[in-house]
């Protein structure tokens, strides 16, 4: 990018936080934001991201020829946690993309249960589609694994082989955000309940959004060749008042 827009790296370890701002520095980069926070839920915190790539944590199974305790330490309990965090993640790293946007999954797995059925999932919460990677390497997705069976278009996804490519065992996939259909159920849903939020983590978080905000914008003023725009701002979807009937009468 060359210096230019504005970068969010986040990572919910901070001692990784800070090897990633050291990094930044003696790389020259100027334009990177380095956020410190659980990456499900980010979108309360900042969302609308043209691009999103996640990197999501995993059981590491692509990397037993660089690290063989993985064959002896990995269970299935593991598998299904990671499984777990992945869906998670995923799902709040496209709430928090714009509609259009792009998001890259990637894992250093070959495990189905940490890589198409992740993307299957989410392909059923929520209004997102799976584009070509465009990459000319590695071979395609899965759309069915024994007895599973997955959309069709995960073939688009790439996988990659150390037998195969010489190279960690990798999964990736590109899926573009179709629209805002489940984040508007969601509203209508928080705007009827009952239950009022807390006071004291609602103010928390409208701090930090504040301050990340603050950052952002101080960014985008110290890079030259950043092109000024404003965001697109979007009106917050209201529940429209119930209709009025008229009350019965007995003849």
């Amino acid at each position: 990018m060359k210096n230019t827009g504005v970068i969010f790296a986040n990572d919910v370890s901070e001692p990784r936080t800070k090897s990633l701002n050291a990094n930044l520095q003696r790389l020259g980069v100027t334009n990177t934001i380095v956020t410190n926070y659980d990456g499900v839920g980010y979108e309360r915190v900042m969302k609308n991201f043209d691009r999103v790539l996640l990197d999501a944590p995993c059981t590491g199974s692509g990397i037993i020829s660089r690290d063989k305790s993985i064959k002896t330490s990995k269970h299935t309990e593991d598998v299904q946690r990671a499984s777990q965090l992945q869906r998670d993640l995923l799902l709040s790293a496209v709430d928090a993309l714009r509609v259009g946007g792009h998001i890259v999954y990637s894992t250093c797995s070959f495990l189905v249960e940490e890589n198409e059925a992740v993307v299957d999932f989410v392909l059923r919460h929520r209004a997102v589609t799976v584009v070509d990677t465009g990459l000319p390497f590695g071979r395609p997705g899965l759309a069915k694994y024994r007895h599973h069976r997955f959309h069709d278009k995960l073939h688009y996804a790439r996988r990659l082989f150390p037998h195969v490519h010489n190279m960690d065992g990798f999964f990736v996939c590109k899926l573009r955000k179709l629209s805002n259909e489940h984040e508007q159920c969601e509203t209508e849903a928080q705007a009827v309940t009952t239950k009022k939020p807390e006071k004291k983590s609602t103010a928390t978080t409208a701090t930090r959004t504040k301050a990340i905000k603050s950052t952002t914008k101080r960014v985008r003023e110290n890079s030259s060749k950043v092109e000024a725009h404003s965001p697109d701002k979007r009106s917050r979807l209201s529940i429209p008042p119930a209709p009025r009937t008229r009350p019965k009468t007995r003849r």
